[in-house]
């Protein structure tokens, strides 16, 4: 049960003292082992589009290196969902306990990222990363936007049942833009801005073709503001709400190309909204009832926040606002891991 929100100094002094204890009893890690499931750019299986949420080296080097830092506990590299499944019953029988931290997500749908925290649940091991419920809301924007409406700002949204252009359009008339969106993707992949003067014609052309590559499509409200990112991570029975983190980019939104080519940056938000992101933020955590990392996507308008994307299991690694936000707890890139990572490894909690 949570019992309240941890500062960033409670944080950084309890982190710190688990990693002493840690190494005091690496010992007892010698019967476990973590798993680290990704999806690599040597797989020839991932289109060109989705090889952006692919895993860099770099980013593989620095989560091994990361997970390395508990003496005894050996650390394994699984390129790819199927040799994970592969290679699960060999691990249940080998380990006492089996840690695992996955990015992989090549698959399609809602169930995109679910398949291997459904094998962890199947076989016992414990998920240092989301859960299969968790991983299948942030896969259906729809979904989560149902049961956030009442709770949270959110954009105005027309999630398309079919291809009715009268909806549509009637939407369009509403706002003076609109974000065209895939209901199961991330990394900014499908999204297209539609302006009020686009014609009918060509609007239901675009989104014709949006609907028949994706499936499930919805139209946005476009705001115009500062994108503003927040992270909730679990410390034992507490939660840590991040100071939020500015987008620094070029264009009005993050399109699929600044994303995929890392064109642009992170700041610390200092803005007067700040607290209402992070007020925000922890009550969508709750209600959605998540249990490990997550990252809340937020547009700010002059005094306004509106909630437009939530992510459970985020990427984390050097280049990220929930990596950008742990500076406050610790400059050092592998913390934000050994910190998912260390509140498994000892039981009972600290509290």
């Amino acid at each position: 049960m949570i019992k309240g929100v941890i500062t960033s100094e409670q944080l950084k002094q309890e982190f710190n003292e688990v990693k002493q204890s840690i190494k005091l009893k690496g010992k007892d890690f010698d019967n476990s082992c973590v798993v680290f499931v990704y999806n690599s750019l040597d797989n020839n299986e991932i289109d060109e589009v989705h090889r952006s949420e692919c895993v860099y080296d770099d980013e593989i080097a620095l989560i091994s290196d990361a997970l390395h830092s508990v003496r005894g506990l050996k650390v394994i590299l699984i390129d790819g969902e199927d040799q994970f499944i592969a290679q699960a019953p060999k691990l249940k029988n080998r380990y006492d306990n089996v840690y695992v931290y996955s990015m992989a997500q090549n698959l399609f749908g809602v169930g995109r990222r679910c398949f291997v925290p459904l094998v962890c649940e199947y076989y016992g091991f414990v998920n240092i990363s989301s859960n299969s419920r968790s991983s299948f809301l942030g896969g259906d924007k729809k979904l989560m936007h149902q049961l956030l409406e009442n709770e949270v700002s959110l954009p105005h949204r027309l999630f398309m049942p079919e291809n009715d252009m009268n909806l549509a359009n009637g939407f369009r008339r509403t706002v003076d833009a609109v974000l065209l969106k895939p209901n199961s993707e991330s990394a900014s992949i499908g999204i297209e801005k539609i302006t009020k003067d686009v014609d009918d014609e060509d609007a239901k052309q675009i989104i014709s073709k949006s609907l028949e590559e994706y499936k499930s499509v919805f139209l946005e409200e476009f705001i115009q503001g500062d994108e503003v990112e927040c992270t909730v991570l679990p410390w034992y029975d507490q939660l840590y709400v991040s100071t939020p983190v500015k987008i620094v980019k070029q264009g009005e939104y993050l399109d699929y190309t600044t994303v995929a080519y890392d064109q642009y940056d992170f700041e610390i938000y200092t803005g007067k909204t700040s607290k209402m992101v992070m007020e925000q933020a922890l009550r969508a955590y709750s209600i959605l009832g998540f249990e490990s990392i997550a990252r809340f996507d937020f547009m700010v308008s002059g005094d306004k926040t509106y909630l437009f994307d939530i992510t459970p299991n985020p990427t984390i690694s050097r280049c990220s606002s929930a990596n950008t936000a742990l500076k406050q707890v610790s400059n050092d890139d592998r913390t934000i891991y050994q910190i998912l990572l260390f509140q498994k490894l000892l039981v009972p909690t600290l509290h």
